[in-house]
């Protein structure tokens, strides 16, 4: 990706002097776990270590490590189910999934559905916001050459069935997203628009389409320059088919969509702590544009962990970096310790990222001050903020974007010089209003006294006098007295956020202008 393609918030990410902001010692523990509770599987996938013909023992989770993470798992956002092996293969499947529904997370599982017994649908849908049903083929003979050991009509038969009893509930998509996942591989590229006419016939709501991450055989990875062509002409026809039958598509492989791919390579050997020598992953190598270094945009080793079924912890799902065993240590020790902070330093320093190509790779120019924006828009901000108490992009029903806070959201803006003020714009919604119980929107610039503002339902606009400072950039904390949390107000499954304002933009202006009114707001 070339340095104007990103955000200019982004290199200031690394700047020293607020570097503190993410490598504070009593950083929150992470709002999202991926936990594989076992390494067994039945399918000997063909793009999956399981087809080797050495693996390591079976391993499960133990429930030592289990009960002693439940109480992280309980204060996350969300817990995903994947990994090394099978969830639905675990002795206490249904066990496990009615703990975790019943705590505050919304919960997420990945799942070939070859893996059944009775009440499986149910539990399901009782418990899951979102559900990933691998296939990687449309058509039965592709099924059987990729997974092998496979039943491609049963895995459809229980997608069906699993559909069929959310709709019976009286349940949508926005109670338990039912989606087709699909890894393009050499050998079953071309059926890759028909996984949306398969949605739509047995009720599925949305495609994703994901990076073929683990290789084994080489020969099958659809990202070779070759093949590079058809790749995006397929993702284009997907799309517009899936279009055509309302159906949703979420492309993990962007960075090819775009045309940013400059091709694949084996970048390392060791993907989980069972795999055996030989296997290998693919990473990618970009154009470098001159005078520029390496960064990741990539705030997982901040706010998410994947736990392996042998305990090891890990910062992502996507490279071998054990940070601990949970067999060894507590969480804790291993979440504020000496392998996690430098790993995160290294994170936020250009020119030595941990993960050298990974997807999340991008080229920036050297961090200065002068990359730090006076003027910030929630479209503008990077994925690194999530770490400062802001949730991802969204776009309200006029397609005006807009990004939520948790309690506390906090800012950075280049300093203009003297006499500026500081405009900040969102939305109150009814439900903040409610939250707040009529106590004020709290701002703090620089560490300088706070200041207090009554807000009521509607678009706002705040105009606040910036205090002198030497240093060359303004750290706002927008805090909010209380939040409000969908899943808790609603019922909404998918949605466990914590949630403050609705933010759209900031800007420091560079006079101070002597009609400031607050007419429609009370500022003590």
């Amino acid at each position: 990706m070339l340095e104007s393609d990103v955000p200019p918030d982004t290199a200031l990410m690394r700047y020293q002097a607020y570097s503190e902001a993410f490598l504070r010692p009593n950083l929150p523990w992470p709002e999202s776990l991926n936990i594989g509770f076992t390494n067994r599987c039945h399918l000997r996938c063909i793009a999956c270590h399981h087809s080797l013909p050495h693996r390591s023992p079976k391993q499960r989770l133990s429930d030592a490590v289990w009960e002693g993470m439940r109480e992280v798992a309980s204060q996350a956002m969300d817990i995903t189910l994947a990994g090394s092996g099978e969830s639905l293969l675990h002795r206490d499947f249904l066990k496990l999934i009615a703990q975790i529904g019943e705590m505050r997370p919304s919960l997420t599982v990945y799942t070939s559905m070859n893996a059944w017994g009775p009440g499986y649908a149910e539990a399901l849908v009782d418990t899951v916001s979102s559900l990933y049903c691998s296939l990687d083929a449309a058509r039965p003979e592709t099924y059987r050459r990729i997974r092998v050991r496979g039943d491609f009509e049963s895995a459809i038969e229980r997608i069906r069935e699993v559909a069929s009893h959310r709709d019976t509930r009286g349940m949508t998509k926005e109670d338990m997203e039912i989606y087709l996942a699909f890894m393009p591989m050499a050998s079953n590229l071309e059926e890759m628009p028909e996984l949306a006419d398969l949605c739509a016939r047995i009720g599925a709501d949305s495609l994703l389409i994901q990076p073929l991450f683990e290789i084994v055989r080489l020969n099958e990875s659809a990202v070779h320059p070759d093949l590079l062509p058809r790749l995006r002409d397929r993702i284009a026809r997907t799309r517009e088919r899936a279009a055509s039958l309302g159906i949703h598509v979420h492309n993990m492989m962007s960075h090819v969509e775009q045309g940013e791919l400059k091709t694949e390579q084996p970048v390392w050997k060791s993907i989980a702590e069972e795999t055996t020598p030989g296997e290998s992953l693919v990473g990618f190598s970009w154009e470098k544009p001159s005078g520029t270094k390496s960064i990741l945009e990539c705030a997982n080793c901040f706010r998410r962990i994947m736990i392996l079924p042998g305990g090891l912890v890990m910062p992502c799902w996507t490279r071998y970096y054990p940070m601990g065993n949970l067999n060894d240590e507590p969480f804790e020790a291993i979440w504020q310790g000496k392998n996690f902070l430098d790993f995160r330093r290294r994170m936020l320093t250009a020119g030595d990222p941990p993960c050298p190509g990974c997807v999340c790779e991008r080229w920036i120019p050297e961090p200065t001050v002068g990359n730090l924006p006076s003027k910030i828009r929630a479209k503008d901000m990077s994925s690194l903020y999530r770490v400062l108490g802001w949730y991802d992009l969204e776009h309200n029903s006029e397609g005006k974007p807009f990004r939520w806070t948790n309690r506390t959201a906090t800012l950075f803006l280049r300093n203009t010089g003297p006499a500026s003020i500081m405009r900040i714009a969102g939305y109150i919604t009814k439900e903040t209003e409610k939250s707040f119980c009529g106590e004020p929107l709290t701002v703090r610039i620089n560490d300088a006294q706070p200041l207090r503002f009554f807000l009521h339902q509607g678009a706002f606009t705040l105009k606040i006098p910036v205090p002198p400072a030497d240093l060359p950039f303004f750290k706002t904390d927008i805090v909010s007295p209380r939040t409000w949390n969908p899943k808790q107000e609603y019922g909404i499954r998918k949605d466990s956020r914590d949630l403050g304002i609705i933010f759209e933009e900031a800007q420091i202006l560079p006079q101070y202008s002597p009609d400031l009114s607050f007419e429609w707001l009370t500022c003590i």
